[in-house]
């Protein structure tokens, strides 16, 4: 009869001994593939929840900047280019330059490599004499923003003063007695309010908006500006001061001047918004790293105390079996079997016995490790595909066995060595 024959046999006469050492090998095996299934759910999860979470910060930071832009929108252009020659201090004192540039200078700036702003408007003012009215006031041409090859189009700060159309500040309209849809003369050209602004407590007040090119005309400089107003970009606080002289290395005919407080209040600001955010972030991946590292500390105490209590548990049933097989272990010595094949008898039933306990506990661990992830209520972000680790079966498939051998190891090589003799006296 061969070995395997008397293996199959043997478990199928002895069906509890057996089924009870499979069920110890599924304790153990099923211990290990639920932690390692749990671990591998909270990864999962983790990975899951943290994209999630990333996206919502991206969200919201995006939300945050546009808050904060709005907030900051009254700071408005925070950078002054002006020609070369502009004395900064008459400039300061008069609030316009006397020196001018050539108008392209605004298209060669927004053609550039520069991302460090996200608005350019150039302008021309002069102080002049309303003859009309009899009164000084402050005459602006604009044209509206310049596009920025660089930088995605925003919406700009001021609306383009159409030809043949003027805003009025406060004092200029009282003044002339003119509201909106009105007319007026400036220098002899006649010009239809757009609009009248709100009193604003400043040098705007007193100032006239006309479209850039009849600015030009009436001030006699053709294709020329004085002035150009720039908002910086989100940049660290660590780069604002480069901005100017990254300006000045493009147009080496300008001068740059920073203003400090206002950028600084927004790029702050814009600053600590990320920082929340990313705080935020950060705070949830360290709390679902700590709960992964909670449930490894877990799995490496409960795993090993299981497998150890398995592997006695198998030694006694081990020891049984030999017991009550003592007088089939006499007889097979005694018609003169080896020693080595009744070894092979009992490490080949403990072999079969691993693979099953070890199929059984990784169904069985795999499942409870399924459900206790949550796994269930997830619904797809969980499928069990998800979980299943063809490295955790065979880690399983191949520690059943060798568990099952090694707690069933002395037991029977006690009785492969013990003489035929002894054992079937010791039957008697």
């Amino acid at each position: 009869m061969s070995t395997i024959t008397l293996v199959l046999r043997e478990m199928l006469h002895r069906r509890l001994n057996f089924a009870l050492g499979v069920l110890a090998v599924a304790a153990a095996a099923a211990c290990l593939a639920g932690a390692m299934t749990r671990l591998e759910a909270h990864r999962l999860r983790s990975e899951e929840i943290l994209a999630q979470r990333q996206a919502e910060t991206a969200e919201r930071l995006k939300q945050m900047k546009g808050d904060v832009r709005k907030i900051t929108l009254q700071l408005q252009f925070n950078i002054t280019i002006l020609a070369k020659e502009q004395n900064r201090k008459d400039f300061l004192i008069n609030h316009y330059a006397e020196a001018s540039m050539p108008e392209e200078y605004a298209a060669k700036l927004g053609q550039s490599d520069l991302t460090a702003i996200n608005h350019l408007e150039p302008s021309l003012t002069q102080k002049i004499t309303w003859t009309e009215q009899n009164c000084p006031m402050i005459l602006t041409g604009v044209r509206g923003e310049v596009p920025l090859r660089l930088v995605d189009a925003k919406k700009p700060f001021h609306q383009p003063v159409p030809k043949g159309s003027v805003a009025l500040g406060q004092e200029l309209a009282r003044q002339a007695g003119v509201s909106p849809g009105g007319a007026v003369k400036i220098l002899g050209r006649e010009f239809k309010v757009a609009a009248v602004h709100d009193p604003r407590g400043n040098v705007d007040d007193v100032t006239a908006w006309v479209h850039l090119q009849e600015a030009q005309e009436l001030l006699k400089k053709p294709g020329q500006i004085n002035a150009m107003k720039a908002m910086n970009c989100e940049c660290s606080l660590a780069d604002l001061d480069k901005i100017p002289g990254k300006i000045e290395a493009i147009l080496p005919g300008v001068q740059a001047i920073l203003d400090k407080p206002p950028a600084d209040v927004r790029t702050a600001a814009l600053a600590r918004a990320e920082e929340e955010s990313q705080a935020a972030l950060a705070a949830e991946q360290a709390h679902r790293e700590r709960i992964g590292q909670e449930l490894e500390a877990s799995a490496a105490l409960v795993v090993p105390l299981v497998g150890a209590a398995s592997a006695v548990w198998l030694a006694f049933l081990a020891f049984s079996n030999v017991r009550a097989r003592r007088e089939e272990i006499g007889i097979l010595r005694a018609l003169g079997v080896r020693g080595a094949k009744v070894l092979a008898l009992f490490m080949l039933r403990a072999a079969v016995l691993g693979v099953l306990g070890g199929a059984l506990g990784y169904a069985l661990g795999f499942a409870a490790g399924w459900w206790w992830s949550g796994a269930a209520e997830s619904g797809v972000a969980f499928a069990a595909q998800r979980l299943f680790s063809a490295g955790c079966l065979a880690l399983v498939l191949a520690g059943g066995p060798l568990l099952a051998a090694l707690a069933s190891w002395l037991p029977a090589l006690a009785a492969a060595q013990r003489d035929p003799a002894e054992l079937l006296r010791a039957d008697a």
